[in-house]
């Protein structure tokens, strides 16, 4: 369960990174640097592993028989 909801937080994190560049660039005094997608991608997916390694885990504590 701990696993999921790491991954959770990375995805969201890089949702919000994503947004955070969005509207940083359509301010007129923004410092950020330039966002690069590429990072974001990495993020995402790697959320997604980390959930997609806790699902059997999760199952298998769950499963009623």
């Amino acid at each position: 369960m701990i696993r999921f909801v790491i991954g959770l937080f990375i995805l969201l994190g890089a949702v919000g990174r994503e947004d955070f560049y969005v509207e940083c660039v359509q301010a007129a005094d923004c410092v950020a640097d330039a966002p690069n997608f590429g990072v974001s991608l990495m993020l995402a997916v790697l959320g997604l592993a980390f959930m997609a390694w806790a699902l059997p885990a999760i199952n298998s504590q769950f499963d009623e028989e």
